[in-house]
């Protein structure tokens, strides 16, 4: 099986400027950004330390080589920062929701929190005994859980109390399930799991029973609402989205909107009032009302891959490809606007790399 580098994953007082138009329903977009060179900072200081008096609106985490960046100044004037120092040993770095912290995985060691502070990162604190190299990483709405799921050693574990804290609160043989988890959602006290398998939606209450919450005519989107047991089921081959009471309702998922055609990833927004789905194929950004069902577009001029929480609240990266412009998305009053981050330029500096 081919490893999946799935990682899914509040600025305080941060103003907030975009030059240009607003973002409108099925209307286009600012496309303002900075054009200054990405390696400013580095050029003045030689180190990062030229980066501190620049807010910063949060990190872009990269696979190979492992690095990190953060993403510095205000929307629509924001640059990529050199990459920043990481522990000796990190082969992967997994942002959490709001960016306080990121799990990282370490050469021949247990995974590891590893704090995030403006242009700097803390000591890595092991989590004993967990899983090494899972397939997947998700975390929970607030970051205050994560599930890894590892195939090759049938185990599923749910990773409680971060990221001051962590420690295993569930750890589940999965040999014996019907379908392996092809994806996962967890509630942000841990108690909760929903798993993604071809044609079907399974929960894992904290006994580990498993059982069966709906079927799907495909693959399926998961997305837990913040604090909350309640959780959004996106069935991207229908073009449907329900709601989950949770399981102490015995009810089926109630259907929230159809005819969605295209579905992406799922995060609900951080008061619970609703939902942002991506849509790749077709650029565009959906915000579901989570008790009205009411269904808006935003064209994006991008393909929104990922759906990543940033540190401000409904504010996402939804694009972050090597050597092309970082996408933001985000939410200002009533209004939506997407802006972009210059490529960074890679070649001239290379990651800072210290012992543990």
């Amino acid at each position: 099986m081919k490893r999946l580098a799935l990682c899914q994953v509040p600025l305080a007082a941060c103003a907030l400027f975009v030059s240009g138009g607003f973002l409108t329903a099925d209307g286009p977009v600012s496309r303002d950004g900075s054009v200054a060179d990405l390696n400013e900072p580095a050029k003045k200081s030689g180190d990062p330390a030229g980066m501190i008096s620049r807010p910063v609106l949060g990190y872009v985490a990269q696979s190979r080589p492992p690095g990190l960046r953060a993403i510095l100044g205000v929307p629509g004037a924001a640059v990529l920062s050199v990459p920043l120092v990481l522990p000796g040993g990190v082969t992967r770095v997994c942002l959490a929701p709001g960016q306080a912290y990121a799990l990282v995985e370490r050469r021949e060691d247990v995974p590891a929190v590893m704090p995030l502070n403006g242009v700097s990162v803390g000591k890595a604190v092991p989590i004993p005994a967990a899983l090494q190299t899972p397939d997947f990483v998700v975390f929970s709405p607030t970051g205050q859980s994560a599930v890894l799921y590892w195939m090759a050693a049938s185990r599923l574990q749910v990773i409680g109390g971060l990221p001051g804290v962590p420690r295993i609160v569930m750890d589940i043989d999965t040999s014996a399930f019907a379908e392996q988890p092809q994806d996962a959602a967890v509630s942000d006290d841990g108690a909760l799991v929903l798993l993604a398998s071809p044609g079907a939606v399974y929960e894992v209450p904290p006994g580990g029973l498993v059982k069966q919450v709906m079927s799907v005519s495909s693959s399926a989107a998961l997305a837990f609402f913040p604090n909350s047991s309640q959780a959004a089921i996106a069935d991207r081959g229908a073009g449907s989205v329900y709601l989950w009471l949770g399981s102490a309702d015995t009810s089926s998922p109630a259907l929230l909107a159809t005819d969605l055609a295209g579905l992406g990833a799922v995060r609900a927004t951080a008061d619970g009032q609703g939902l942002w789905i991506t849509n790749p194929g077709d650029q565009s950004m959906l915000w579901i009302g989570a008790r009205t069902g009411e269904v808006r577009k935003f064209n994006v001029q991008v393909s929104p891959t990922r759906l990543d929480r940033l540190p401000a609240t409904d504010m996402f990266l939804i694009s972050s490809v090597p050597g092309q412009p970082t996408w933001i998305f985000f939410r200002q009053g009533d209004d939506v606007r997407a802006v972009f981050v210059p490529a960074a330029n890679v070649s001239r500096r290379r990651p800072i790399v210290r012992p543990l």
